[in-house]
């Protein structure tokens, strides 16, 4: 008897190489960050606020995008995101003022990234898994840690020979590739007659029954719900904290005494590694659960933010190894269990046009946290206040998260699976 794959791995690989491809925009900007300070001289904070503007915007149009997957469609919308997405990098590569990389690569990029990105992706493969949603966001995920780590040193590289210029419009090329990739993504399992998970279909149930178990969810009545704003708070100060390591890691891997080269493959190698970890807790939180996942992964994470923290001028290697392990292992944690967190919580037919209101709160930490470290290492001259601060409010997050209860609503899922989509 042959076993035919389950069209939803064909969502999550498309949605792997999908998201590998647009993130590099947002996640290597600490590679482009160094050289142009190098070439204009702009101060940190200044420069660090153009990435803070981008996650402003990204934000306002992942709102925008949640509502038009659901409107029109995961295909068209990531196709349109691909083609502004490819033409804001392009368009970076002639920035001359700071004026410039705020509209071209704040602006622009971020609306192309919005809507080509996780809102279309991620949501469309919360609604094909239920018990396996963990895994399947993990390995989802992973797809944004591999794209780091093989273009991490290779833009290094161009940026090292050809300029960063040059750097910008070879990633713009390479996210062309996002249009005959969206193709392969189908909105939910029902589209082609399957159920999530690959399971059979489930027993009938009456329409009142399942309403009673899972609501359905709108953006209006998720926004009038306490363990909304839980999350939405959660995801403020988990993002605050990441972001800010995020941006300001080659930086401070450089002012440690490390080669450039060396500091953006520190980039990659989290990104790599990232990848693994997104599928270890993505895989784990479906057993485990993913309150105590996350809460692992942000200790992780702290303890990275501490070894950054106390790197003194020329550490030895071994720290640094130190660090990759740590910041891949904690930064993994969030790309699987924040989707899969909001789909449990709120899953049904509205879900794009939820998650893509939650990414208000990752603007607010993302643009926070990388801004607020730059201006306090323009005042301060170290890296050391703005990473604990980094490390406060990642457990402000997990205990937000404990308290918003995930593992209750996908008790709840589990008996009506298949609900809502």
């Amino acid at each position: 008897m042959s076993m035919r794959l389950f069209y939803g791995w064909v969502i999550v690989g498309t949605s792997f190489s999908i998201t590998g491809l647009v993130y590099p925009s947002w996640h290597l900007f600490s590679v482009f960050y160094v050289a142009m300070l190098q070439e204009f001289g702009w101060s940190r904070a200044d420069t660090a606020a153009a990435f803070s503007f981008f996650t402003i915007v990204y934000a306002l149009s992942a709102v925008v995008a949640g509502r038009l997957v659901v409107r029109f469609g995961v295909q068209r919308v990531i196709r349109a995101g691909g083609v502004v997405l490819m033409a804001g990098i392009a368009a970076t590569s002639l920035v001359q003022e700071r004026w410039h990389l705020y509209l071209l690569y704040s602006v622009i990029t971020a609306v192309g990234c919005a809507a080509a990105g996780s809102i279309p992706n991620m949501t469309t493969v919360q609604n094909w898994f239920v018990r396996r949603r963990g895994l399947a966001s993990g390995v989802s995920g992973a797809g944004i840690g591999v794209g780091m780590m093989v273009l991490a040193p290779t833009l290094q590289l161009i940026i090292s020979t050809a300029g960063w210029r040059a750097a910008y419009l070879t990633l713009a090329a390479l996210t062309l590739l996002v249009i005959p990739l969206s193709f392969l993504h189908r909105r939910s399992p029902s589209d082609i007659g399957l159920y999530p998970d690959g399971d059979p279909a489930p027993p009938p149930r009456p329409a009142e029954a399942r309403r009673a178990i899972a609501p359905e969810w709108t953006v209006g009545t998720a926004v009038r719900t306490g363990r909304y704003w839980l999350l939405f708070f959660g995801y403020v100060l988990g993002m605050f904290s990441v972001q800010l390591v995020l941006v300001h890691q080659v930086a401070a891997l450089t002012d440690a005494g490390y080669d450039r080269l060396v500091a953006a493959s520190v980039v990659g190698a989290v990104g790599l590694f990232g990848s693994a970890a997104k599928i270890f807790w993505g895989s784990l939180s479906d057993r485990l659960g993913r309150e105590w996942s996350m809460t692992l992964g942000g200790a992780t994470l702290v303890g990275a933010q501490a070894v950054l923290a106390l790197l003194p001028p020329g550490a030895p290697l071994g720290a640094l190894y130190l660090y990759v392990g740590l910041a891949a292992l904690g930064y993994g944690v969030f790309s699987p269990l924040m989707p899969s967190m909001a789909a449990d919580l709120f899953q049904g037919r509205h879900f794009a046009a939820i998650y893509g209101s939650l990414y208000m709160a990752h603007a607010v930490g993302s643009a926070g946290g990388p801004w607020l470290a730059g201006l306090l290492f323009d005042l301060l001259g170290s890296y050391r206040l703005p990473l604990a601060l980094a490390m406060a409010a990642m457990a402000g997050a997990c205990a937000l998260f404990w308290l918003a209860g995930p593992r209750h609503a996908r008790r709840l899922a589990q008996r009506v699976s298949g609900a809502g989509l």
